[in-house]
């Protein structure tokens, strides 16, 4: 947690829920060593309790607030998780929207955001708003506007995935093919935040 990076909130939880669990460890196993068995066995459930509450805090940090959804059925993740609205993706409503907002942002927040976005963020890098996206993190810039080729993003996401420093990391969902070229297409437009889908000349796979 000294390294930063992460929601400050669920440090405090997770740390004050692991003391509660070390003390109620203590006191669990000085009741059983005194013989007080029906105590014992009260301290023990609280202890369980408190484990499961360290670990949920731990996991969120570590994995992501959605990590005990992500790979449950989709109807199950939709009722447990608010997910955000869908994409338009008729032509006729494309060409209106923000390219960042209607295009770009959906991808982030589907392959990034659970290591880089407000509760978690690797590197003191944050993907969740087009700001963070432009300021980016320890290793400087992520993003050169007009230069995909030298945009930090788009090397990590296609370096092999046997790479250290491929993201997202192995045994995570990895975006297509066409999520790439999305993202090398807006970059390659400017990186703007409010220009219109319309007049950028997307390529086709990203039209259809």
């Amino acid at each position: 947690s000294l390294a930063g990076g992460y929601d400050d909130n669920l440090v405090a939880w997770h740390l004050w829920a692991g003391v509660a669990t070390a003390v109620l460890c203590s006191m669990t196993g000085l009741l059983y060593w005194r013989g007080l068995r029906g105590l014992y066995r009260f301290t023990l459930a609280l202890t369980c309790a408190a484990l499961v509450v360290a670990s949920h805090f731990g996991g969120a940090l570590t994995h992501g607030s959605d990590y005990l959804v992500q790979y449950a059925p989709r109807p199950v993740r939709d009722w447990l998780v608010r997910s955000p609205a869908p994409v338009l993706k008729a032509a006729n409503q494309w060409a209106d929207q923000p390219a960042f907002v209607a295009a770009v942002k959906p991808v982030l927040d589907q392959y990034c955001v659970g290591c880089h976005g407000p509760e978690k963020s690797k590197g003191r890098l944050r993907l969740d708003t087009f700001d963070a996206l432009l300021r980016g993190g320890e290793s400087g810039p992520v993003v050169m506007p007009g230069n995909p080729s030298q945009s930090l993003l788009v090397k990590r996401l296609q370096l092999p995935l046997t790479e250290d420093e491929h993201m997202p990391p192995a045994g995570k969902p990895q975006p297509s093919a066409d999520d790439l070229a999305l993202l090398e297409w807006w970059i390659s437009a400017g990186a703007k935040s409010d220009q219109p889908v319309g007049p950028f000349k997307a390529p086709p796979s990203i039209n259809d």
